[in-house]
């Protein structure tokens, strides 16, 4: 996934081999801080096929449409870290 945010860089995060045959697919090389108790946009396009984003923790999902943007406002209530990855 890229992410990009209003004053911050952007970044790809990619999943971490777990092992030489393996991936854990959870965690990626790379995060990015949240703000707690303000409201988020959050928007997902895709370039080829329709992708599927989640924040499982808090019953958060997404799609990415191709020549589409889908966005959704979110309020993240909690602290610790999250995961967020692809859910199809």
């Amino acid at each position: 996934w890229n992410y990009e945010m209003m004053n911050y860089k952007s970044m790809n995060a990619y999943m971490m081999k777990k092992n030489k045959f393996s991936l854990n697919l959870i965690e990626t090389d790379n995060s990015i801080p949240l703000p707690n108790n303000q409201e988020i946009l959050a928007m997902t396009s895709s370039m080829d096929v329709i992708h599927s984003w989640t924040l499982p923790s808090m019953n958060i999902k997404m799609d990415a449409m191709p020549n589409q943007i889908n966005s959704l406002n979110m309020k993240i209530n909690q602290t610790g870290i999250l995961f967020g990855q692809c859910s199809e």
